[in-house]
């Protein structure tokens, strides 16, 4: 069995350097196989 899930979203002035880590962190605690940010 697999579950995909994608999440996005957006900020016009980008997302704080904070908010970055912190997803960044959580992703790594779920054991989630890819994270990433995209520039627009």
């Amino acid at each position: 069995m697999a579950i995909t899930l994608e999440i996005s979203t957006a900020h016009p002035e980008g997302f704080p350097d904070r908010t970055v880590s912190i997803v960044r962190e959580n992703s790594g605690a779920l054991k989630f196989d890819s994270y990433e940010f995209e520039e627009e």
